[in-house]
C-alpha cells in the first residue's frame, strides 16, 4: 500500500526531473541502512584478503605457526560479549585471510597461546556461553538461517549482509563424572564455506 501512494504521487509530480529526485531519495533512504550495516566482508576489524603482517597489527602479540600446506595460522586472546575468545586467523598463500575461528575455554582460565593450549568448558557455564553467543549473533545477523543437529553436535547457520558465512557449534564429549563442550564461532566467505576442525 505504502509502495502504490509513493508511486501514485511520484506519477503525479509536474516534471520527470522531480520524480526522478523523489525516487532517487526514497531510494537512499531504504538502502543506507543496508550499505551501513555489514558494509564489508571479513571479521572484525579484517577483511577478506588482507595479509598476516595487517591483521598482526589490528590485533597485536599473537603467535604465527607456518602448516606444511603452506597455510599460516595467526592465534590470539579476545574479548568477545562477555567471553575470552582464543582467536585463530587462516592464510592462504594467494588468498591472504579466507577463514576466522573463535574458540571459548571455561571463563577464568588460562589461554597458553604459543603452544595452543585451554581448558574446554563444562557444565552450566558451557550452556551459558552458547546461549549468549546465539543471542548476540542473532542481534547482529538477524535470525538463523539454519539449525541442526547430529548426535551431541548442534550447529546453527547466519550470513552477514556482505555474504559471509557465520557457524556457531557446540558440541558435548561425555567423560567420566563431567561432560566436556566444545564451543566454536566461524567466519568465512559464504563461497568458502569450510567445517574447521576442532570446533
Amino acid at each position: 500500500m505504502a509502495a502504490d501512494a509513493a508511486l501514485t504521487f511520484i506519477l503525479s509530480c509536474a516534471s520527470m526531473k522531480t520524480a526522478l529526485s523523489i525516487l532517487r531519495a526514497m531510494l537512499l533512504l531504504v538502502l543506507c541502512p543496508l550499505l551501513v550495516t555489514d558494509a564489508y566482508a571479513g571479521y572484525d576489524k579484517t577483511e577478506w584478503g588482507m595479509a598476516l603482517a595487517q591483521v598482526r597489527t589490528l590485533y597485536p602479540g599473537g603467535e604465527a605457526k607456518n602448516n606444511q600446506d603452506g597455510t599460516t595460522e595467526y592465534w590470539v586472546i579476545k574479548h568477545v560479549t562477555d567471553l575470552t575468545a582464543y582467536v585463530g586467523f587462516f592464510f592462504e598463500a594467494r588468498k591472504g585471510l579466507t577463514y576466522v575461528t573463535l574458540l571459548f575455554p571455561q571463563p577464568g582460565t588460562e589461554i597458553d597461546v604459543k603452544n595452543g593450549i585451554y581448558k574446554r568448558m563444562t557444565g552450566t557455564s558451557a550452556d551459558t556461553a552458547h546461549n549468549l553467543l546465539v543471542s548476540a549473533l542473532t542481534a547482529k545477523y538477524g535470525a538463523p538461517a539454519q539449525e541442526s543437529e547430529e548426535g551431541t553436535t548442534s550447529s546453527t547457520f547466519w550470513f552477514s549482509m556482505a555474504g559471509d558465512f557465520i557457524m556457531l557449534r557446540r558440541t558435548v564429549e561425555n567423560k567420566p563424572r563431567v561432560n566436556i563442550v566444545n564451543i566454536g564461532l566461524s567466519y568465512s566467505k559464504a563461497a568458502e564455506r569450510r567445517n574447521a576442525e576442532g570446533l
